[in-house]
This record gives structure tokens, C-alpha cells and sequence, in this order.
């Protein structure tokens, strides 16, 4: 049996907290090497940006596949995030000695796969389903992560209405067209975004987490404005349904999958 993560001993002086102001680490063991990457936290303004980049890149993509015309560099987002997160890189040999920090563009020398899959590690995060029995609190919505090998990540929200649900499809369905009608495409919001700006709005405490070595303390200020934007998507996912856009199936008609959502949106309003 796998030895329990530190985090979820029993005794509270041994519960090991994740860091939301610490550099987090990701190693990857390949081919008989080990290599590691190290990142800074990303700011809310960051993430944003990478969603809403991503979004755009997707959805001209299926466009341009629509049309008959080439593909779009989907990769570009996530390159860029890793360029702006990665601080330093540990276990790479650069021919003839020196750094490979000391290289113009360094991250870009880095082998694409490595740093995708790194990026993809330090930006994971999954429910935490560990625990056997789920119990529904009465003042709150409940959701439990877990990422980078830290379990029981806990949120705290006020309870979702059917006024968010309405404004959650109505603010993700708010497609807009752009372009000619033989070179148009039709640009759907980033529904992360939209998952982070509810997030700030109904999240009121959490547990698990630390700042400057000491737990989180939910009741200082806006100190929500320091949760990692990735774990806040990953908290409030499950409290909305959502109309997915599933980036595997390319050649799916996103128009449609808009029409869709903007019904399921009406329904969901007269219910």
C-alpha cells in the first residue's frame, strides 16, 4: 500500500500545508534522467490571460479547419505561460559547459515536450476524492483538491443560486462573431474566467493552505486575491454545469456547440 501523503496524517501538527507564495517544483524522469522545473506562482492577471488566449487560438482553429484553411498554433498559449511562470530549470547539460540559463532565450532550448508536460504538472489540479464519506455542510458549498501531492485542499462557498447558475450560461454563451463571412469565426468567452470571477465572489474560507509559513487565515482582508487561479477554477467547477468545449475533437462545429449552450441557457432561466 502507497504510504498517505504528509498532509493527511492524522496528528494537526504533522498536516503539511501547500504554499501559495512558494516556488513550486516539478520533476520529470525520462529516459533515465531526471530534470526539474521550477516555477513561480501565477498571478490571477496571468491566468486570465493564458484562458482567454487559449480560447481565441481554439476557436479560430476550428474555423480555419471549418473553411478549409490551416490550423492554429494552439500550443502558443501554454509555450508563453511557461516562459513567464519558469524561474529555472535543473538537470539539463549544455554541450561544452555553462549554463543554460546563460543562452539567449534559455526556455525555448528546453525540449517542447518537457516543457508542456511540466507546465501541464504545476498547473493540475484535481478533486480530491479520498475521502470516503462526503457529508453536506449546512451553511456551505464544499469542494476538496488535491495537486502537486497535497490532498485535502479545502473550499468553503456560499451556496450556489439559481441566479449564478443563470449567469454563469449567460456570461459563457456570450459568443461574438468575428471576420467575413468566408473568413469569420465565432469567438466563445473563456469559461474559466468566468469560474474565477465567481470564485471571488462566493468563496469564504478555505483550509489546507499557507502564506509566509503560516496557514491561510481566511478572515484577513482579500487575502483570496493571493489563491492560485488554477486551483480556483478546479474549486468552483463542480458547483456549475457547464456546456463543454471539448478541445479534443477539433473538428467539432463550435457554432453549434454555441446554439446549444445559449438554449440550455433559456431552459435552465424558465425552469
Amino acid at each position: 500500500m502507497a504510504e498517505e501523503p504528509e498532509n493527511r496524517k492524522e496528528n494537526p501538527e504533522q498536516i503539511k500545508l501547500f504554499p501559495l507564495d512558494a516556488d513550486r517544483v516539478v520533476k520529470l524522469k525520462l529516459g533515465g534522467a531526471c530534470y526539474a522545473h521550477v516555477f513561480r506562482p501565477c498571478t490571477e492577471e496571468e491566468a486570465r490571460e493564458f484562458f482567454r488566449s487559449s480560447m481565441i487560438e481554439l476557436c479560430l482553429g476550428l474555423a480555419a479547419m471549418r473553411g478549409g484553411g490551416e490550423g492554429r498554433d494552439q500550443e502558443a498559449p501554454k509555450r508563453a505561460l511557461y516562459a513567464q511562470l519558469v524561474s529555472r530549470v535543473e538537470g539539463y547539460r549544455v554541450k561544452g559547459g555553462g549554463e543554460l540559463s546563460a543562452l539567449p532565450k534559455w526556455q525555448e532550448r528546453i525540449p517542447l515536450a518537457h516543457r508542456m508536460l511540466a507546465l501541464d504538472r504545476v498547473t493540475q489540479v484535481a478533486r480530491d476524492e479520498s475521502d470516503e464519506a462526503f457529508e453536506i455542510e449546512p451553511e456551505y458549498d464544499v469542494t476538496v483538491l488535491s495537486a502537486l501531492g497535497f490532498r485535502g485542499l479545502l473550499h468553503r462557498f456560499e451556496p450556489v443560486t439559481a441566479e449564478d447558475q443563470h449567469a454563469f450560461n449567460r456570461d459563457s454563451t456570450k459568443a461574438k462573431a468575428v471576420g467575413g463571412s468566408r473568413t469569420g469565426a465565432t469567438i466563445a468567452p473563456a469559461w474559466q474566467n468566468i469560474l474565477i470571477r465567481l470564485y471571488n465572489k462566493k468563496i469564504r474560507q478555505v483550509a489546507g493552505y499557507s502564506i509566509g509559513g503560516r496557514p491561510f487565515d481566511s478572515a484577513q482582508g482579500d487575502r483570496f486575491a493571493v489563491m492560485d487561479p488554477f486551483h480556483k477554477v478546479a474549486a468552483i467547477q463542480p458547483l456549475f454545469y457547464r456546456i463543454a468545449v471539448d478541445e479534443s475533437e477539433e473538428a467539432s462545429d463550435l457554432a453549434a456547440l454555441v446554439g446549444e449552450a445559449k438554449r440550455a441557457a433559456v431552459e435552465a432561466e424558465n425552469a
